[in-house]
């Protein structure tokens, strides 16, 4: 805390000495005696025909719910009940 309190002051300090006036009011210039930029044209961009074909990136994993048919039954009613919880959860 000492340390950034102390820091805080310096650049506070830095600050407060910095002047606060335009560096062209110091010098007597205004901003319309300072030298225009040249004129430049600008140019069309030359559409050049690509070498290559640009496609669009192909995801590495598909992923697919099913097509969504229920588990087989068993007629065991816990293995019955235990694939239907797993698919339930799987679709979530």
């Amino acid at each position: 805390y000492t340390f950034g309190l102390a820091l805080a002051l310096l650049s506070a300090a830095a600050a407060a000495e910095l002047p606060q006036s335009s560096i062209l009011t110091r010098y007597g210039v205004t901003s319309d005696q300072l030298p225009k930029p040249p004129a430049t044209e600008t140019a069309k961009p030359i559409e050049e025909k690509s070498r290559f074909q640009l496609q669009p990136e192909q995801p590495w994993v598909t992923l697919r719910l099913g097509d969504g048919k229920q588990p087989e039954k068993t007629g065991n009613i816990s293995i019955d009940r235990s694939m239907q919880q797993e698919l339930e959860r799987c679709q979530r």
